[in-house]
């Protein structure tokens, strides 16, 4: 008699979750979510619909620390080497890029083998999202990252991410 008992019970509670899980679908799927974006129009040429080759990185400095790692350079290196970018780009938060990061000395050596494909882009540290304050600067990377790539394309990719070969398929 007993088991019955919790038998009934254990279903009325799962009824009761699957209803409410229903009712938060719904109401997000009516309420919150917005719409799919357009997408852009239909042509032949499958090129178009590809992001373009351009691989972005973002560099926020903090404090006198403004070189790259030795592992960041070796993981731009990778990328240039092994996607074949038509640009490459540093976003930072340094003032004036061009002129002193270049002076720095793992930024001179990607200068010397990247050559003028290399773009130093001066970009402003975000301090919140959604307006939350951003805790570190990691998250302030992060926000940064999907902020640059709604507005340019390519594929952005982190200061430690080492590229083995092309990702060209998953453009």
């Amino acid at each position: 008699m007993l088991l019955v008992r919790y038998r009934r019970h254990h279903y009325l509670i799962a009824i009761l979750f699957l209803l409410v899980l229903s009712a938060v679908t719904f109401i997000y799927k009516v309420y919150l979510s917005k719409p799919a974006p357009r997408r852009c129009p239909e042509t032949n040429d499958h090129e178009s619909d590809l992001a373009p080759n351009v691989v972005h990185f973002v560099h926020l400095v903090q404090g006198n620390a403004t070189d790259l790692s030795f592992v960041s350079l070796i993981c731009a290196l990778a990328a240039f080497f092994n996607q074949k970018p038509d640009r490459l780009v540093f976003h930072t938060n340094h003032v004036a890029p061009e002129l002193s990061l270049v002076k720095e000395k793992r930024f001179a050596r990607l200068k010397s083998v990247v050559g003028n494909k290399l773009t130093l882009n001066r970009v402003r540290r975000p301090t919140h999202a959604f307006g939350r304050p951003l805790g570190n600067i990691y998250h302030a990377n992060d926000v940064l990252k999907i902020q640059l790539a709604l507005k340019h394309g390519g594929l952005y990719i982190d200061q430690d991410t080492f590229i083995v070969r092309s990702i060209d398929e998953l453009r």
